[in-house]
C-alpha cells in the first residue's frame, strides 16, 4: 500500500483542502512513498481529504482514526459494508458517482450511510467510461442524485438539498471556502 497523487506534492498548512489522496493497495508497506503518506496525514489533521481507498479500506481507516482529520471525504467507497460504522465515527462523509448507476453492492453501500453523510461526485471522465465505455460528462451528476433519490425514496428537489447542505456543512468550517460558497451564491 502506498499513497500518491498525480500532482506534485505539497503538504503546507497553508491550503485547505488535501487534494484526492490515494491509497494504492499493489504497493510494499516499505515504500519509501509510505513516508510521505504520513507527512500528508500528519498535516491533513486540519485539512479536509478526499480519500481513495479502493482495496486498501482498513488501512485508510486506520489511518482517519490516527490522525482524525476534521472531514474526511471517503471517494467512491466500494469496501466492505462492516467498516462503514467506523467511517461514519470518525466523520467521513461519502461521495457516491455514476458507480451507482451499475452496481448493486454501491446500492447497499447508499442504504448504510445516513443522510447527512452523501455527497455526489461524478469523477469525470474515467468512472463512467469504465461502465458506459464513453467518456462521462458533468451531466451524469442529476442521473446520480436521481437515483440516490429514488433510492431514498424522496423527491429529486429534496435529495438536491441534502446533498447541498452536506456541502455546506462541510465547508463552514473554512472560513476561507465559506466566502468563496457566499460569493459564488451572491453571484447567481
Amino acid at each position: 500500500m502506498f499513497f500518491y497523487d498525480s500532482r506534485p506534492a505539497k503538504f503546507s498548512s497553508d491550503t485547505w483542502f488535501t487534494a484526492d489522496r490515494k491509497i494504492d493497495y499493489r504497493a510494499r508497506l516499505d515504500h519509501p512513498l509510505q513516508k510521505i503518506h504520513q507527512r500528508a496525514s500528519s498535516v491533513s489533521q486540519q485539512k479536509i481529504v478526499n480519500i481513495h481507498g479502493l482495496g486498501a479500506e482498513t488501512a485508510v481507516l486506520q489511518r482517519l482514526e490516527q490522525f482524525q482529520p476534521p472531514t474526511p471525504i471517503v471517494h467512491w467507497y466500494a469496501g466492505p459494508l462492516n467498516l462503514i460504522d467506523r467511517y461514519l465515527a470518525v466523520g467521513a462523509y461519502f461521495t457516491f458517482g455514476v458507480e451507482l448507476l451499475y452496481g448493486k453492492k454501491i446500492e447497499k453501500i447508499l442504504a448504510a450511510i445516513p443522510q447527512d453523510r452523501l455527497l455526489t461526485e461524478t469523477d469525470n471522465p474515467g468512472a463512467y467510461k469504465h461502465f458506459a465505455h464513453q467518456p462521462g460528462t458533468p451531466g451524469l451528476i442529476q442521473q446520480v442524485t436521481a437515483k440516490m433519490a429514488r433510492r431514498r425514496q424522496l423527491s429529486e428537489v429534496k435529495m438536491e438539498a441534502i446533498i447541498e447542505q452536506n456541502f455546506i456543512q462541510i465547508i463552514a468550517s473554512n472560513p476561507t471556502l465559506i466566502r468563496c460558497w457566499q460569493a459564488a451564491q451572491d453571484e447567481n
